[in-house]
């Protein structure tokens, strides 16, 4: 009680904190997938956060039991007292007309974490048309009054095919990436790093890359990495993805999400294996884990809650120092 009285306060002072910005703002087993690069670089030109110029970022998207500002926060604060350390970066997602960074995104930035929020802007022939132009320059506003570095991931996993009724083509998408980012360029928002992150599955079957809006308007090359119905290892989930971001490698790539539901005890060997691979491709900068069980099917329930071994298998990344660049404190996963 007393905590939730704490993060209830610790919102209200970080809302009006936000209302005022806003107002100020005008309203297995590891396979390598290649030989890794002969140099990779320990500074990027990016917009938003600079990435780690050694080891990598680590951090979770983790999915509340109330999507209620306390529930959001509550979910993270539980989630890092399971796993033993608090996250490297925070993953939010908010629907096209979401008005954002909203408290939730600034609590987390606040409190000393990165933050990757996933923009949900789905009708992308309406987009690239100039239908939302207001609603596009009233977020960029916002962003540019928050100050602090985010990275924003415009309308993740594009590529799905459940998705294209609203997507469109590639060439839809490529459309509205270039105008959203030319809006918030205009207006100044240049504390965003804007990260391209559709799925391994699109890669491996040849469609994702006609969906990358070009170097000179993406800052992060990432990923979203599931293994699908069958259990296959991280390194053949990654391997053409992989090839892809190593043609562009004056671009920080980033695992946007991964996991494993629990497959049998599969998952501990599953996780060793990936942060083994992950330490094998340094060009990787960031990685976070997607905490949260889907509905439909056994094979997508992710979150680590209710295994002691998932959790102590995620923990064994959190106290690597590979994965601790900012020297967290690292407690024993509960």
């Amino acid at each position: 009680m007393a905590r939730t009285r704490h993060i209830a306060c610790l919102l209200t002072a970080i809302a009006g904190c936000v209302a005022l910005l806003g107002c100020q703002s005008g309203a297995g087993q590891a396979q390598k997938t290649s030989s890794p690069p002969t140099h990779t670089p320990t500074h990027y030109d990016v917009s938003g956060p600079e990435p780690p110029a050694q080891g990598s970022w680590l951090g979770a998207a983790v999915t509340p039991d109330e999507y209620t500002p306390p529930g959001r926060i509550r979910a993270y604060d539980e989630f890092e007292q399971d796993t033993g350390r608090q996250l490297d970066v925070v993953h939010t997602y908010h629907k096209w007309h979401d008005p954002f960074p909203d408290e939730v995104d600034a609590y987390f930035v606040y409190s000393g974490r990165q933050l990757l929020t996933g923009w949900a802007g789905s009708d992308c022939p309406g987009i690239a048309a100039g239908e939302y132009d207001d609603l596009i320059r009233q977020r960029a506003r916002e962003v540019k009054a928050f100050g602090k570095p985010v990275m924003l991931a415009f309308r993740w996993e594009m590529d799905r095919p459940n998705l294209r009724g609203e997507v469109g083509s590639a060439a839809d998408y490529v459309a509205a990436w270039k105008r959203t980012k030319r809006i918030f360029d205009e207006v100044g928002a240049t504390n965003v790093g804007w990260v391209w992150a559709p799925t391994a599955e699109g890669f491996t079957k040849g469609y994702a890359q006609d969906f990358y809006p070009g170097d000179e308007h993406v800052d992060w090359i990432a990923v979203d990495a599931y293994t699908g119905m069958e259990v296959r290892p991280f390194g053949t989930v990654m391997a053409a993805f992989m090839r892809f971001a190593r043609r562009h490698e004056n671009k920080p790539v980033m695992i946007a999400e991964f996991g494993l539901s629990h497959r049998g005890g599969n998952r501990p060997g599953w996780l060793a294996a990936a942060r083994t691979y992950v330490k094998d491709n340094p060009e990787i900068k960031a990685v976070l884990y997607f905490n949260g069980d889907m509905n439909d099917g056994p094979t997508r329930q992710f979150a680590l809650d209710n295994s002691a071994s998932g959790r102590r298998a995620f923990h064994s990344w959190l106290s690597d120092p590979y994965f601790n660049v900012r020297d967290h404190e690292v407690k024993q996963p509960r």
